[in-house]
């Protein structure tokens, strides 16, 4: 994949990237800041346990971030999100930082 979309296919601009990175990198991709992090709304969802369906239903609607994630039925999601982190440092922005490639 490029690293700058806005570039060329060239051998410095591109690199290997599995099918998930390749989709979590599209310019589609809606993202959602939570927490002091950033991730795609595909990667909230499993984080939560919130179908995706119902995210972006309620993301369509408006809803901040924080009324769209917090859900009683799913009381566990933070420590899935640490999890997350620790497991994917690549995928996650932390607010305030720069994401490197």
């Amino acid at each position: 994949e490029r690293i700058n979309n806005d570039g060329n296919y060239c051998l410095e601009n591109c690199r290997w990237a599995t099918r998930a990175e390749q989709a979590r990198n599209k310019r589609t991709n809606r993202r959602i800041e939570f927490c002091g992090v950033m991730l795609v709304m595909k990667d909230w969802s499993n984080i939560t346990g919130i179908a995706p369906t119902t995210v972006r239903h309620r993301l369509n609607r408006g809803w901040t971030p924080d009324r769209i994630l917090h859900d009683p039925r799913y009381p566990d999601w933070q420590s899935r999100l640490s999890a997350f982190v620790a497991e994917n440092p690549t995928v996650c922005v932390t607010v305030g930082e720069s994401q490197t490639t």
